[in-house]
């Protein structure tokens, strides 16, 4: 989700605040996930994220707030 907001800002993002759900612990051979961006609100932004088994169910679910910082050259 950092990644995500990092792109979406093309900044730096550094993490304010996650929280993430498990729903499923035991170990698969492959996950996938898809992050959205709820919000950007100057140098805040929100991102959910949700994690996904190879069998296609919900492993876990986050929600974070990430700060954009400009990436210095």
């Amino acid at each position: 989700m950092g990644a995500t907001a990092s792109l979406e800002t093309n900044s730096f993002a550094t993490t304010i605040n996650l929280n993430v759900s498990f729903f499923d612990l035991r170990p698969k051979e492959n996950y996938h996930a898809k992050t959205n961006i709820l919000n950007i609100e100057e140098k805040v932004i929100t991102a959910e994220g949700i994690v996904y088994g190879q069998d296609g169910a919900v492993a876990a679910k986050a929600i974070g707030m990430f700060k954009a910082s400009p990436v210095k050259q």
